[in-house]
């Protein structure tokens, strides 16, 4: 069996090393190597496999890393605007701005340092201050000013309005590397401003900057394509009592300093407080165009009008216990996913052949070049197979969430051994084998999707023959091309309009190509130009068939790792993708750049609007946490679905804002006959065009 591994795109996003490991939304499993407190026992293997994840170790083994471990970093100290430009006199001030990019572009404090790090980077020890400063591509004096962090006497660190770290979904990248700093050496005062930049603008204007840099672009030569290497392989000799698959697995790493420590509010609209689970306005202004959708979700409306939040939401909103008990769902995730992964390697370094096992990523393991990054693999038994005899592999999963009818004439599946193990362990749901059959008997479905990476030179091919297989006929993309100077996907269609393109056998044109900005949620003349979705519509066509219209979304205000700033975006992309959707299309391929983290929380968002919409949970008093719920299952089909703590919180925080009446209804109707369709929205698909803030249920509370 011929073994390649290598990401192709590894070499030519790190220019530091030729055996670096990429950052990409996947993270790394071989950022380092275990230390004598997490050596595991040594365990019997199968030569080739074997092999492979030793070959990989080789490249990542960095003997001198040590974990990162979580500090609260008690003195992040709050500091006035005052203060501040007071401090500012003096020039061992550092000012470090954890905004995105695009905002900070467009506005700054005078003399701030842009440091926009995903946390996941920032909490690996091997990602040293140096790298921190080696990220910074816009200005080299910005990171040549932030490498004498030393002489600093104070640093403080600035979001967009926040009064403290706990109020922003940026704090976690102050806290980590104001702990970096702390580690390194550093004996000055670390601040976070009060009210960010919005109150310091307002005070001192004059000392801030307003429009972009005047840096060159960054230029991607598309001549280049990535090759595959393949490296030796080397002996079977393992090193005695250690286990070389620990650090294949990122939950390994990631969960060895114990419980998570991060904290994360959900965030409401602005002039929105929430008291005791109703949600009540202290501004004339803040609900005046959005209509809470009374009665969704197991959600009511008080005496007063206010929406009153279900058991299950109302929980996680507690502002004492609510992010301590989404930090705890979402560890039981990762620990479940951990010991799946665990099981996963344990079967491979066992087996010899193929048997069946339904999470086998034993076909992912011989295909290198058509993998974009060396640790996201699919499993068998929900992996999308191209059809065709000579290699059906490509690097994608089916993606549904299905529950299985009560209905005692449905007979039950036939099941391995190895799928009843899985399922007393709690790491797979007989719901997911049956949807996976694609058979959808006995079975209540909600939208399907492939959830995939972001197709490489090398599967180009693969992916629109996957496209035309499938009958997919909306592509949502939730990636730019580069991102921090990476390459996070390359493009896949073609760019010029009108003139055809082929991949394969497959002739894709590009008809119309327009943008839709993603408009300030408060002040509706205000955009930002990076905060967008581009709607790209193609023809396809294949071997004289009839041709097949096909839309492209892309959104590109979301990095990697992180989430948006507001989910305004996303509630506008699912619109988007839902009413490009038709039933008598195929799944909806959604892809970023690993296909796991950001795809992994689209889907998330979207299955639980349709679900809430179609599903009979009107008026109840439901307790059931459906997100908690939709996540688990994603996760038995691809790995790593919803990737990081903070696009976990940010799934709530979306579903909560269209709850309260941001976004808009699913196009479809819901079929459940607990809801009455005419009391919902009357003339719903005119409201709907108007305004995204139909859908309220209020008429029902006031007729009983």
């Amino acid at each position: 069996m011929s073994i390649t591994y290598e990401s192709p795109n590894q070499y030519m996003s790190d220019n530091t090393s030729l055996f670096s490991t990429s950052d990409n939304e996947a993270t790394p499993s071989f950022a380092s190597s275990a230390t004598a407190s997490t050596v595991q026992p040594s365990i019997p293997m199968h030569q080739e496999f074997m092999n492979v994840i030793q070959s990989r170790q080789l490249q990542g083994f960095n003997k001198n890393a040590t974990f990162y471990r979580h500090q609260n970093i008690e003195d992040l100290k709050p500091i006035d605007s005052s203060t501040m430009h007071t401090l500012m006199l003096n020039k061992q001030l550092l000012i470090i701005d954890v905004r995105a990019y695009s905002y900070f572009a467009k506005t700054r404090i005078r003399s701030a340092i842009n440091v926009s790090i995903p946390s996941v980077l920032l909490k690996r020890p091997t990602y040293s201050l140096e790298k921190v400063c080696e990220s910074i591509t816009y200005d080299e004096k910005a990171a040549d000013r932030l490498r004498l962090w030393s002489q600093a006497t104070h640093i403080v660190f600035y979001d967009h309005s926040s009064y403290s770290p706990s109020d922003s979904g940026n704090s976690t990248t102050a806290i980590l590397l104001g702990s970096k700093l702390r580690s390194a050496g550093y004996k000055g005062q670390l601040n976070y401003l009060q009210g960010g930049l919005k109150v310091f603008y307002e005070l001192h204007v004059n000392q801030c900057e307003i429009g972009p840099f005047n840096q060159q672009p960054l230029v991607f030569n598309r001549s280049k394509r990535p090759t595959n290497i393949q490296l030796p392989l080397p002996t079977s000799q393992v090193t005695s009592g250690v286990n070389p698959f620990f650090t294949n697995i990122r939950q390994n790493l990631e969960l060895s300093h114990g419980p998570l420590k991060e904290r994360f509010d959900v965030r409401l609209p602005w002039g929105l407080l929430n008291k005791d689970g109703a949600i009540y306005s202290n501004s004339p202004l803040s609900l005046s165009s959005h209509h809470p959708r009374f009665g969704l979700a197991g959600s009511s409306v008080d005496v007063k009008g206010n929406l009153q939040l279900p058991n299950w939401i109302r929980d996680i909103m507690d502002t004492e216990n609510g992010p301590k008990k989404l930090a705890e769902m979402y560890e039981l995730l990762e620990r479940t996913e951990q010991k799946r992964l665990s099981t996963i390697m344990k079967h491979h370094s066992k087996q010899s052949g193929d048997d069946h096992f339904p999470f086998s990523i034993a076909s992912s393991m011989e295909k290198g070049a058509l993998n974009r990054y060396n640790n996201i693999w699919p499993y068998d038994y929900s992996r999308v197979r191209l059809n065709q005899t000579n290699d059906d592999y490509i690097n994608a999963n089916y993606i549904q969430y299905a529950t299985i009818k009560k209905d005692i004439t449905i007979d039950p599946i036939s099941q391995s051994d190895h799928e009843i193990r899985l399922a007393q362990e709690g790491l797979l749901t007989q719901a997911s084998l049956r949807t996976m059959d694609r058979v959808n008997v006995g079975l209540d479905c909600n939208r399907k999707y492939i959830s995939t990476q972001g197709p490489l030179p090398t599967t180009f091919n693969d992916f629109w023959k996957m496209v035309w297989d499938e009958n997919s006929q909306v592509i949502v993309m939730l990636t730019q091309e580069m991102e921090m100077n990476k390459i996070k996907c390359h493009q896949y269609w073609p760019s010029t309009m009108h003139v055809p393109k082929t991949y394969g056998v497959y002739t894709v044109t590009l008809l119309s190509e327009s943008t839709k900005y993603i408009l300030n949620m408060n002040d509706k003349r205000e955009r930002n130009e990076d905060d967008l979705i581009m709607i790209r519509k193609f023809s396809l066509k294949h071997e004289g068939q009839d041709e097949r219209m096909i839309t492209q979304l892309q959104y590109t205000g979301w990095t990697d790792f992180g989430v948006p700033d507001q989910p305004i975006g996303i509630l506008e992309l699912v619109h988007q993708a839902d009413a490009a959707s038709r039933e008598d299309m195929g799944p909806m391929i959604v892809h970023c750049s690993a296909g796991c983290g950001r795809s992994g929380t689209f889907c998330v968002i979207d299955t639980i609007i349709q679900r809430l919409w179609h599903e009979r949970d009107v008026y109840t008093c439901s307790s059931t946490d459906k997100i908690n719920q939709t996540v688990s299952r994603f996760r038995e089909q691809r790995m790593s679905m919803v990737q990081t703590h903070r696009q976990y919180v940010f799934c709530y925080e979306v579903v909560l804002w269209w709850l309260l009446g941001y976004g808009n209804l699913p196009v479809s109707q819901p079929t459940s006959p607990s809801i009455s369709i005419e009391s919902v929205s009357k003339n719903s698909v005119e409201s709907q065009e108007r305004s995204s803030s139909i859908g309220s249920m209020v008429d029902d509370f006031k007729e009983l």
